[in-house]
């Protein structure tokens, strides 16, 4: 199970960096994949 933390990704930065899990799922698809997102626009965009 991979776990993609919030932080440095939509979490203080300007930008947020959506290419960073579409890379992760790319390389190794859904099934192993768990998000943390405490904010519900994160959260939304995730699903």
């Amino acid at each position: 199970m991979i776990i993609i933390e919030s932080e440095g990704i939509t979490e203080n930065v300007k930008v947020w960096r959506t290419d960073v899990p579409a890379r992760v799922i790319g390389a190794l698809g859904l099934a192993p994949l768990m998000c943390e997102a405490a904010d519900p626009d994160v959260f939304a965009w995730y699903i």
